[in-house]
């Protein structure tokens, strides 16, 4: 019983890690678009 539920254990650890890896870059790459549009927009806003 223990060793069964120490490999299930295991194997949550495991997905919870490729799940967070894939997750991380999305988030990564939203907030580098969310700092480009907003760098854009001040840009833009300051030659009016």
């Amino acid at each position: 019983m223990a060793a069964g539920s120490e490999s299930d254990e295991g194997a949550r650890l495991a997905t919870t890690t490729r799940v967070r890896r894939v997750r991380v870059p999305r988030a990564l790459l939203v907030a580098v678009r969310l700092v480009q549009i907003a760098y854009y927009t001040l840009a833009v806003w300051k030659e009016l």
